[in-house]
């Protein structure tokens, strides 16, 4: 018959077990949450949780870990392992664990975890690799017998704090050993796509640039949409993977079009994405400091762009925005190698497909387009921002190429309506105007926006935001140069974060906006509720960029 105490022990046993097992697991997946967002690269996940102590470990985990590891390594001493052995330290580390278990409430996420096949795989080697940190010295001591024994339970103790402290090695190193796993998956799905794009063979047209390409995309389909069966991938969909799974997922051989945005976050990315897809026309939007930070250098960000016109076939056309000098210059290197090169813009000479008379309503824009060899039509659209006028551009650039008139154009495009969260106008409550643009800012959609803002016909013009990110040395510039232009623009400023707004502050004090008028908060929830005193029926409030969790943190 088990006695009182045994009883007691085994409860503890499994009362810390399950309470440290839960908190650590809460732990381990908040980890994989961060590496997903960094794409599964460990460096750049490791690399974010060093960044900041409290990513690593927070002072109450520190706290219980070292206390767990001050009572495993006391029980070791003879005088006083009486006190903290058995039954006193089962219930010290169960209550630990209980104590940080309700202190490490989850926070709700901008882009959940998805749980897709990959991250369940990492889930099982998240758990096999923390068990052998947090129980495996204690089984093996237990299996031992004797002496051994006896520390069984104090490694059990120094186990589950030491698991504890380590999610994010436990994470990298579960996606370490699966990687030869992930790559052969991978390899098998971008074969497979490949193959079944080779079988179809619809025309590819593939968006690349720094700025615009979703948009871009977008607007392509919607107007290609009109005259042939087209294929675009939903959202940002512009990884190997991503665009991998909507062709083998949704491509059929009635697919007369499909319509890719190329993404890249180091040279040779857009390189591969081509050997995927194997795109017939390429559009380049626009160059700058886009993910600077992963780049390094102006230079680098060129040239990773400059790839897909390298990797069009001789027969290929190169869509190519003449206003921006450094595509223009890519357009001119891709004509002398002999590549058809058709180019769009609002005011460089020498654009092919051309607009004017561009006008800003609060529902829309409206100008004329004109083209070569062909007559001009009026547009309107039910998108803002000028830059926009340039990605319909390249759209009617595409949909030419492929026999479309520009009237049959002109009434396709008229269907066009924001892509979510990018200048998207919202009418809020109390006749509000919201236009949300909180996907991904950067600093010439940032100007973008704001000129936007200045436009529009309204009341009081407010601007929210909490900055840009991966602008590495470029980014106390670019802030500043923002605040500057927002100055110009807003009545009142509702800064979201005062470490990295700071740089903007300062801007707008640069051009003498009032400080009354700067207000600095720490999260969005708390800027919504500051706009609810400053806003009024007829006013205009821009939400420029939402920070992705791991910058948000």
């Amino acid at each position: 018959m088990l006695s009182v105490r045994r009883v007691a022990n085994l409860a503890g046993v499994a009362l810390g077990t399950a309470t440290w097992g839960v908190y650590t697991g809460r732990l381990l997946l908040r980890s994989l949450h961060m590496l997903q967002l960094e794409g599964y690269q460990t460096a750049r996940f490791l690399a974010w949780s060093i960044a900041r102590r409290e990513r690593w470990a927070s002072s109450s985990q520190l706290v219980a870990a070292f206390g767990m590891a001050a009572l495993a390594g006391a029980s070791l001493h003879g005088s006083v392992r009486p006190l903290v052995t058995g039954t006193p330290a089962l219930v010290a580390w169960a209550a630990l664990g209980g104590w940080l278990l309700r202190r490490a409430t989850p926070q709700e996420a901008k882009k959940p975890l998805a749980l897709t096949a990959r991250a369940k795989r990492l889930v099982a080697g998240q758990a096999f690799v923390a068990g052998v940190v947090a129980v495996g010295p204690a089984a093996m001591l237990a299996l031992r017998g004797g002496h051994a024994r006896a520390q069984a339970l104090p490694a059990l103790l120094a186990g589950g704090a030491v698991g504890s402290l380590l999610a994010p090695l436990t994470t990298s190193a579960a996606n370490v050993l699966l990687w030869p796993v992930e790559e052969r998956i991978r390899r098998y799905y971008l074969d497979d796509a490949r193959r079944i794009l080779r079988e179809q063979d619809p025309v590819v047209v593939a968006v690349a640039g720094s700025y615009g390409k979703t948009s871009t995309k977008e607007f392509i389909a919607a107007i290609l949409g009109a005259k042939f069966t087209t294929l675009k991938p939903p959202g940002s969909h512009n990884t190997p993977m991503g665009l991998s799974r909507v062709i083998r997922e949704h491509l059929l051989p009635t697919h007369d079009v499909f319509v890719a945005e190329l993404g890249d976050y180091v040279p040779g990315d857009i390189r591969f994405l081509c050997n995927l897809v194997g795109p017939r026309i390429g559009v380049l939007t626009t160059i700058g400091p886009e993910h600077l930070e992963r780049f390094k250098t102006m230079e680098n960000v060129a040239r990773a762009k400059e790839e897909l016109i390298e990797a069009l076939p001789a027969s290929g056309v190169a869509v190519i925005n003449q206003d921006d000098e450094v595509v223009r210059a890519i357009g001119d290197r891709a004509e002398a190698r002999g590549l058809r090169v058709v180019r769009y813009g609002l005011s460089a000479p020498g654009a092919a497909v051309r607009a004017e008379n561009v006008r800003t309503a609060r529902d829309g824009l409206q100008f004329d387009v004109s083209a070569d060899g062909h007559d001009s039509a009026p547009f309107r659209i039910g998108v803002l921002g000028r830059h926009n006028v340039a990605n319909v551009l390249a759209s009617v650039a595409v949909a030419l190429e492929l026999g479309m008139s520009l009237p049959e154009i002109a009434r396709a495009a008229s269907k066009i309506r924001p892509v979510e969260h990018r200048l998207q106008p919202i009418q809020g409550a109390g006749g509000v105007l919201v236009i949300d643009d909180a996907f991904n800012s950067n600093p010439r959609g940032a100007a973008a926006a704001l000129d936007v803002l200045g436009e529009i016909e309204g009341g009081k013009k407010v601007l929210v935001t909490p900055g840009m990110i991966e602008l590495a040395y470029r980014e106390e510039d670019e802030h500043r140069a923002f605040g500057r232009h927002a100055a110009a623009v807003c009545d009142d400023v509702i800064l979201v974060g005062p470490e990295r707004t700071r740089p903007i502050a300062a801007g707008l004090r640069e051009r003498g906006f009032s400080a009354e008028r700067i207000h600095v908060v720490g999260s969005l929830a708390e800027a919504t509720a500051r706009l609810q005193g400053l806003i009024g029926p007829g006013d205009v409030v821009l939400f420029e960029n939402d920070l992705p969790d791991q910058y948000d943190r």
